[in-house]
């Protein structure tokens, strides 16, 4: 079986859970704070999982940082800190029936640009998995990692690019389909709506519709069907099987309170 390797940040998520945002008004709700970053909630996912991702990320250099990566250790993710000299960023959510605010402290210093080091021998027979926009970064990385499949999330990236691409999964708000082709190596796209994700590839494509469920958070939902997805593709399990995986864990996050939950792990027993 394949090695799984991320790259993506880790900060702290406030989430502000009401039922309805009144203007002028002190509006009451309940509010969960734990660990976030897309990335991050994916290996968080996998650990649960017992598939022991490997974590590339950059954090601050304070006693949240600190939580973080024992938090990640704990779930059995081997995490690769790059440690900078700063305080940890923070991700804020408000949600409501009528309305979604996100603001966020990150700084470019915690994403990953072209002269950050990387270990290139972890990379060796793996998915590699990220949502950095740095193409230089990202091209440095490709050309020394012949052994491995790169799955992109939430972008699509230049032609040069998506030669040493296998996968990319995006929402409907990211899809460019002008951007997207299948001539140059790229096997598949999974564009994910509320109501399911549809297959894109060289022959055609397929909707593929997940079940409606009571829905009490939608932050890290598309970061569960990413993990799902990538559960089953480590299992060698046909693309449609692993998009019904990643509805089910993306189940589980959208009737949570918080971004990720251990009770993930209970998706083992449900396939």
């Amino acid at each position: 079986m394949k090695n799984i390797l991320l790259i993506g940040t880790s900060m702290i998520d406030q989430v502000f859970s009401l039922k309805e945002v009144f203007p002028n008004q002190c509006n009451k709700g309940v509010i969960s704070i734990g660990h976030g970053g897309s990335i991050h909630n994916v290996s968080y996912n996998l650990g649960c999982l017992d598939l022991n991702p490997i974590f590339i990320t950059k954090l601050g250099n304070d006693a949240l940082a600190q939580e973080i990566q024992d938090s990640l250790s704990l779930q059995g993710v081997e995490v690769h800190p790059i440690i900078l000299n700063k305080v940890t960023p923070i991700f804020q959510s408000i949600q409501a029936s009528n309305t979604q605010f996100f603001l966020s402290t990150i700084t470019p210093d915690f994403l990953f640009h072209e002269e950050d080091e990387v270990d290139f021998s972890l990379f060796k027979d793996s998915y590699v998995v990220t949502d950095q926009r740095d193409e230089k970064f990202l091209f440095k990385l490709m050309i020394n990692s012949s052994s491995s499949e790169w799955i992109l999330s939430g972008f699509i990236p230049s032609k040069e690019l998506l030669s040493y691409t296998t996968g990319i999964v995006l929402n409907e708000d990211e899809l460019e389909m002008d951007a997207i082709d299948f001539s140059t190596g790229l096997k598949w796209v999974l564009i994910t709506r509320h109501d399911g994700a549809t297959l894109l590839t060289s022959t055609g494509k397929v909707f593929i519709p997940c079940p409606v469920v009571d829905t009490l958070n939608t932050l890290g939902a598309g970061d569960a069907f990413l993990s799902g997805l990538l559960y089953g593709l480590l299992r060698n399990l046909t693309l449609v099987d692993c998009v019904n995986i990643g509805h089910r864990a993306s189940k589980i996050i959208l009737q949570s309170p918080s971004a990720t939950n251990p009770d993930l792990q209970n998706l083992t027993h449900l396939i």
